[in-house]
């Protein structure tokens, strides 16, 4: 899914939705919010601001030997 100016609406894997109005008419404006730990996006309905909980990449599988590839 989409928001309005085609930038995908999904956020490491989930669908995000405005927690004010509950659209899923948003926009992710900032890779990292007010914190390292948040992203920041903009609801296009109801023109709320709202930050979200950035998800964690995966690690890197570790080989036989003990380092990381």
């Amino acid at each position: 899914m989409s928001g309005a100016a085609g930038i995908p609406t999904t956020h490491g894997g989930e669908e995000v939705n405005c927690p004010w109005c509950d659209s899923d008419q948003v926009e992710q404006v900032g890779m990292v919010g007010p914190t390292v730990m948040t992203s920041s996006w903009v609801c296009t309905a109801c023109h709320t601001p709202f930050e979200r909980i950035r998800s964690r990449r995966p690690r890197p599988a570790a080989s036989p030997d003990g380092d990381a590839r």
